[in-house]
């Protein structure tokens, strides 16, 4: 299964650990259909806006799967596995939907963590 990953699950980052046994395939940009938020410890994509966000593309099995699951709070509906419209990627792609309000956070614009100007 392929999987985009857009935070704490990139390389260098906090999470990377999970991925460190899989496929890395590149990086990607998703199609301008998302918004990227940031809460200050990890970021949360919601689908409905026009960002096109940077990602990392995986090839993943089963196991790793289910691991990014638990980190990602799946069964406790923090987020939830969705196809990922990714730019020229015609093969399904998931990533993880955030699934509560993101109103009072801010919008990170086009990668997490925010780029500082």
């Amino acid at each position: 299964m392929k999987i985009a990953v857009y935070g704490t699950l990139k390389k260098g980052q906090v999470r990377a650990f999970a991925l460190s046994k899989q496929k890395f395939l590149g990086e990607a940009e998703t199609e301008p259909l998302y918004s990227l938020h940031d809460n200050g410890h990890y970021p949360m994509l919601v689908e409905g806006g026009a960002t096109s966000v940077k990602c990392e593309l995986y090839e993943v099995d089963d196991e790793c799967m289910k691991v990014l699951d638990g980190i990602e709070g799946v069964a406790y509906g923090l987020y939830k596995r969705a196809k990922i419209a990714i730019q020229g990627v015609t093969d399904e792609v998931i990533g993880y939907i955030f699934c509560k309000p993101v109103d009072h956070y801010p919008n990170c614009g086009r990668e997490w963590p925010p780029v500082k100007s």
